[in-house]
């Protein structure tokens, strides 16, 4: 089995540097429940572009959801969820 070569991608940029550079898949963060709460990260509408050119380049993309969800972010969190389960994505990452 081939070792899977599994990039971050924290703006559009990176995730056209990681397509050249030949990545099997890619991860990446939407603006909220986002660890890395600094970086620019995705919107929703951005994610379904990316999602459109990695189908067609035949790469796998993971959301991290990787921040503790307090009681009062539950609803927005599932809404985001039900949002990602009508994408082409191939995983989330939840902490």
């Amino acid at each position: 089995m081939k070792p899977e070569l599994l990039l971050p991608v924290g703006t559009t940029e990176a995730f056209y540097a990681a397509l050249e550079g030949g990545a099997d898949a890619v991860y990446l963060g939407l603006r909220k429940f986002n660890a890395r709460g600094r970086a620019k990260n995705f919107t929703v509408n951005q994610l379904q572009s990316l999602l459109k050119e990695a189908d067609k380049n035949k790469i796998r993309v993971y959301v991290t959801l990787n921040t503790l969800i307090k009681n009062s972010e539950l609803s927005e969190l599932l809404d985001t969820l039900y949002i990602l389960s009508q994408t082409t994505l191939n995983a989330v990452i939840i902490q």
